[in-house]
């Protein structure tokens, strides 16, 4: 299997960026990953280390983190999906 790739922004403090969206609340920066925007392009990933590093130059350059996935493993859901049917 291939490699993929995904992309994630963490600033000079450790923390995550999160996406909050259109009208969005709450933190920027979080410390937890699983709440992190994980990006599959590096494309827009790069266009927030830009955005931060013009619009807030006193934190610094914000880091580009690259995650390398190698297995992927298919569940299966089929009794799952069955009891929640039968309902």
């Amino acid at each position: 299997m291939d490699e993929i790739k995904l992309y994630a922004v963490r600033n000079a403090e450790g923390q995550w960026f999160r996406s909050k969206g259109y009208g969005g609340y709450g933190k920027t920066w979080v410390d937890e990953f699983r709440k992190a925007r994980v990006y599959n392009a590096i494309g827009p990933a790069r266009q927030q280390v830009t955005f931060f590093a013009k619009n807030y130059p006193e934190f610094g350059v914000p880091d580009l983190v690259e995650l390398t996935v190698t297995s992927v493993t298919a569940l299966d859901e089929s009794d799952r999906v069955a009891k929640a049917l039968g309902k």
